[in-house]
């Protein structure tokens, strides 16, 4: 069963009722536990995400850790944040499509390195293809949006 969720940037998003719900409810759940025994003020994480519910989902799990967090939505924001600060940034949660249907920011990893960003991409996309163009594109890791943070947390923890 597919439904339909709000508008966010013009398009209704269809999405799967039953697995996208059920991982919604664990990512609420995920922020109000704590995973990660030290808070890790000194870490930027760049979440590149067009639904602005999936995106303050995952600002706040990696928030409650102590994590400092930049949002963007598009790819030229992106494009912006990235000559700005990726030297500054440790870790990008990146989406596969940015306000479209089919898979557009692969760009942006490329766009990460050229700008001096040394850290982990984790490809985040609830298509499992999605993610592994992202992966054949330069992401190191690939997660289902939901997962997103925990995978940041463990990696940001244990990945030096």
């Amino acid at each position: 069963m597919v439904e339909r969720m709000p508008e966010e940037h013009g398009v209704a998003s269809p999405i799967l009722a039953s697995g996208t719900r059920n991982k919604i409810k664990e990512l609420n759940c995920f922020l109000k536990i704590k995973l990660v025994g030290d808070k890790m003020p000194n870490q930027l994480v760049l979440i590149i995400e067009d639904s602005k519910t999936v995106a303050l989902l995952q600002k706040e799990c990696l928030e409650n850790e102590g994590i400092k967090v930049l949002v963007v939505e598009t790819i030229e924001q992106a494009k912006n944040i990235l000559k700005e600060r990726a030297k500054e940034i440790s870790l990008i949660i990146l989406d596969a499509c940015l306000n479209s249907s089919k898979p557009n920011s692969m760009i942006l990893i490329q766009e990460a390195r050229n700008n001096g960003f040394k850290g982990l991409i984790i490809a985040s996309s609830g298509n499992d293809d999605y993610g592994q163009i992202l992966l054949r594109a330069g992401a190191n890791y690939k997660s289902d949006k939901a997962d997103g943070p925990k995978m940041a947390l463990f990696l940001l923890k244990n990945i030096k």
